[in-house]
C-alpha cells in the first residue's frame, strides 16, 4: 500500500501544498505591511509631538524677544519679564527632552536638529551670542530665527518623508 501512488492523490497533495504556501505568504505579507504601517504611524506621532513643542518654543522665544528690555539690549531678569523667561525655559526644556527621548528612534534626523536648537537659544545677555553675531538686538534676533527656521525646515522634511 503506497501513499499518494494514484495520480489523483498526487494532484491533491500538490494542490494542498500550493494552497498552504499561498495562505502562509498572505499571512506573512499582511503582517509585514501592518507592522510597516504601525511603525510609520508611531514615527509620525513622535514627529508631530516634536513639531508641537517647536511651535511652543518659537512662540515663547518670540514673546521673550519682544520684551522692551531685551529689545533695548538690556535683557535683565526682572519681575516684569520673569514669567516670560520661565515660559521660554520650560518650552526649551520640553523640546530638548522630546528630542532626547526620540533621538534613538529618529537618530539620523534629530542629531543635527539638536545642535541647531543649541544654537537657537536666547541667552540672558545678547552679548553671549556666538562669535560672528552682532552684539545688538537685530543681529541676535536674525541669528536666532535663522537657526529656528533651519530646525523647522529639517523637521518638516522628515515629516514629509514619513507622511
Amino acid at each position: 500500500m503506497e501513499i499518494f501512488s494514484a495520480p489523483s492523490d498526487q494532484a491533491r497533495l500538490i494542490t494542498t501544498l500550493i494552497a498552504t504556501f499561498v495562505a502562509l505568504m498572505i499571512v506573512y505579507l499582511t503582517h509585514y505591511f501592518n507592522n510597516k504601517r504601525s511603525r510609520n504611524e508611531i514615527r509620525l506621532s513622535k514627529l508631530e509631538e516634536i513639531y508641537r513643542a517647536s511651535i511652543k518654543y518659537r512662540k515663547n522665544a518670540k514673546n521673550l524677544l519682544m520684551i522692551p528690555s531685551v529689545m533695548a539690549n538690556r535683557p535683565t531678569v526682572s519681575e516684569n519679564n520673569m514669567e516670560a523667561w520661565y515660559k521660554y525655559a520650560d518650552a526649551k526644556e520640553e523640546l530638548e527632552i522630546i528630542i532626547l527621548l526620540h533621538a534613538p528612534f529618529l537618530e539620523k534626523h534629530l542629531k543635527p536638529m539638536d545642535e541647531i536648537i543649541r544654537r537657537a537659544t536666547v541667552s540672558k545677555k545678547i552679548g553671549d551670542a556666538p562669535e560672528g553675531v552682532t552684539d545688538n538686538y537685530r543681529g541676535y534676533n536674525k541669528y536666532f530665527y535663522s537657526n529656528l527656521s533651519e530646525f523647522d525646515g529639517r523637521l518638516l522634511t522628515v515629516i514629509r518623508q514619513y507622511a
